[in-house]
């Protein structure tokens, strides 16, 4: 192929640099001409590329440009408005609203030349979220939600695709040309994308107050939102509640009395600021059109109110929106005591109508969504899930709520903590909608197969099983034919029974730490019904060849201690033995101030045949969940021996 052909080829592809010519034709028609020559691509200079590495040196700089657009900017499709975006769920969710109508179908309307069924479209685009990266903006018509069509659908078809989407949002929208009008929804949006607003921010604000509310808007960026509603019982009595999220995660939901009586104390504290009006009273039900215009007018309110920072941070909105116990108001205007902010007890028991909904990433990944008061410990919280499930009482100590740490490691939740604060005030890196899981919590493995007469209990098992197995945690090794075959037939029991011939059944592997066995490097620790072991690595988690195993007989104690200052490294010598990582070496000084220790420790002492009694020390984030290991299995041991003495007398 010629030269001329190749940099015609290659220069038809090129997008988004910069060429400047230098000799020939300047008409539109022969700018890929082969008399154009290029000064510079991309400010790489091309005066010395002649004759056939012409084409292969265009071809890399657009290769490597292209390849750091790709990693830069969301792919999109453009075509007459028409755009694909690719939108990921980060810790705020997806960080937009939508809107439309609250009914299917309707009368096709014109949209940039082209009729449409009615659509949804967006109403608000959180600032420097994930759908404000991805290029989405105020007033985008949806037409395609993970590609399944949406023109016509109902507000509450579209807002369920939307929650039930985990990690990754295929969107294609439709941006409507500046001046068109598009017939299906009236908006006053803006399409700029540098000034991305809602729009309804503005809404029945005067020119100087707009100014004063843009110069005290918050730094936090708070993206509050009432997406729905639901119909709520009180013995008898039915009501509708609003579900108010911040930052794309429920928080709590209010009646509209509630908002009157918000309004009205926010009015009292703030004479000069000018809150929106709430929708007016209804004596008669609502249908669902009037809920909707309902639902869109307490949002407007609640979004401009908690627009003022110092509204925000108010006892009484603290209290309304269930952030009062967990992020304590140092507000006090001048001249007003923090205490005269407090509401009366009507007033709070009015605000803390506290069921909100959350949700708990279960065995099979899916979600699922269970009422629970935010102030709820985690037994309370599990119970409820329990319930819900329709669990069986004599099944419930064998299941547990978990944590999803930053790094993927789940660990037990402890008594007093509170699952909700948690999952509302979750951070992970890896997208997941709840950082709260449902798991078995049991070692051994005779004990799982008796639960497992439950047909729910063995599902559960079974879908954690395949999950694990999915996520390379549990190995398979000559076995990974037969469970393929199990698995292919639909034989959960069967399958199960194969895999709890595998070692690494029923294991919990901790990340890795620090140990006072260790002069260099870290251990990684492992529990399981027989054993304890500790396996040698770097300071990176790299495995390396040394194993420790603790049979759980020659653990005579342990015990979790609150972490204090190491002793010098003189103070104890190391001595020969045959299993070097299991040698309390002391903590130099300097290895010491140079890592952070967690606040505890566990301190585990062991006897092996007849040597003396010794004593390592781990230090691990986890300590207390190690702990808890420790004592679940030795509880199970403990209920198996009585069960095998039982059976023998």
């Amino acid at each position: 192929m010629s030269n001329k052909s190749d940099f015609r080829n290659i220069i038809s592809s090129i997008r988004n640099l910069r060429l400047i010519k230098r000799e020939g034709n300047n008409n539109a028609s022969s700018e890929n001409a082969g008399d154009d020559k290029m000064d510079d691509v991309d400010n790489n200079n091309m005066d010395d590329v002649e004759n056939d590495n012409n084409a292969v040196n265009l071809h890399n700089i657009y290769n490597n440009m292209q390849q750091q657009h790709q990693h830069n900017t969301p792919t999109t499709t453009v075509n007459n408005g028409v755009r694909i975006l690719t939108i990921t769920r980060d810790e705020c969710g997806f960080g937009f609203n939508v809107r439309g109508p609250m009914s299917e179908g309707g009368p096709m309307k014109s949209l940039n030349g082209e009729l449409y069924a009615p659509l949804q479209y967006v109403s608000a685009v959180m600032e420097r979220g994930s759908a404000h990266k991805s290029g989405l903006l105020v007033g985008d018509r949806i037409l395609e939600i993970n590609g399944k069509n949406v023109e016509g659908c109902s507000h509450s078809m579209v807002i369920e695709m939307l929650k039930s989407t985990v990690d990754l949002l295929q969107l294609t929208v439709i941006t409507p040309n500046v001046g068109s009008s598009s017939g299906d929804l009236a908006t006053n949006s803006s399409f700029n994308n540098n000034n991305v607003t809602d729009d309804y921010t503005m809404q029945d604000i005067s020119p100087q107050q707009q100014l004063q509310q843009q110069q005290q808007l918050h730094p936090e960026h708070h993206f509050i939102s009432i997406p729905d509603y639901q119909e709520a019982d009180n013995n008898g009595d039915k009501f509708i509640v609003f579900n108010i999220y911040l930052n794309s995660r429920m928080i709590c939901c209010r009646r509209y009395s509630c908002f009157d009586r918000l309004q009205k104390i926010l009015r009292s504290h703030f004479p000069s600021v000018h809150f929106l009006t709430l929708p007016g009273k209804k004596f008669f039900p609502l249908n669902d059109v009037q809920l909707d215009n309902r639902r869109r007018g307490l949002e407007r309110f609640l979004v401009s109110a908690c627009s003022f920072k110092d509204v925000f941070n108010c006892d009484p909105m603290k209290q309304f929106l269930n952030l009062l116990n967990s992020q304590p108001s140092s507000f006090s205007p001048s001249g007003t005591s923090t205490a005269s902010l407090s509401c009366t007890a009507a007033e709070e028991e009015a605000f803390m109508e506290s069921r909100v909904m959350m949700k708990f990433l279960m065995p099979d990944q899916s979600l699922m969504e269970v009422a629970v008061n935010p102030d709820d410990h985690t037994d309370a919280v599990y119970m409820k899930l329990a319930n819900h499930l329709c669990l069986r009482t004599d099944v419930l100590p064998f299941f547990a709520l978990f944590e999803i740490t930053k790094s993927g490691f789940e660990r037990k939740l402890y008594p007093e903590e509170l699952p909700f604060e948690m999952y509302t005030n979750q951070q992970q890196p890896f997208n997941l909608a709840s950082c709260i899981s449902f798991n078995k919590w049991l070692f051994s493995k005779d004990k799982e197969e008796f639960i497992c007469k439950d047909p729910l209990v063995t599902s559960l098992i079974y879908s954690q099983a395949m999950e694990s197995i999915r996520n390379k945690q549990l190995e398979l090794g000559d076995l990974k034919e037969q469970i393929k075959s199990l698995v292919m037939s639909g034989k959960r029991y069967a399958t199960l029974q194969a895999l709890r011939t595998l070692a690494n059944y029923l294991v919990v592997t901790f990340p890795h730490c620090q140990s006072d066995s260790r002069k260099r490097g870290h251990v990684i620790c492992v529990v399981s019904y027989d054993c304890f072991k500790m396996m040698a690595c770097t300071k990176d988690g790299v495995l390396e060849s040394n194993v420790a195993v603790l049979l759980w007989g020659e653990i005579e104690h342990y015990e979790l201690i609150s972490t204090s200052p190491l002793p010098s490294s003189s103070s104890q010598s190391s001595t020969s033995t045959s299993s070097s990582l299991l040698v309390a070496t002391p903590l130099s000084s300097s290895s010491s101030s140079s890592l952070s220790l967690p606040p505890f420790y566990l301190s585990v002492t062991f006897r092996k045949g007849c040597e003396s009694p010794r004593t390592i020390k781990i230090f691990s984030d986890y300590s207390r969940y190690l702990r808890e290991c420790f004592d679940r299995v030795f509880e199970e041991r403990k209920q198996a021996s009585r069960a095998s003495h039982y059976e023998q007398t």
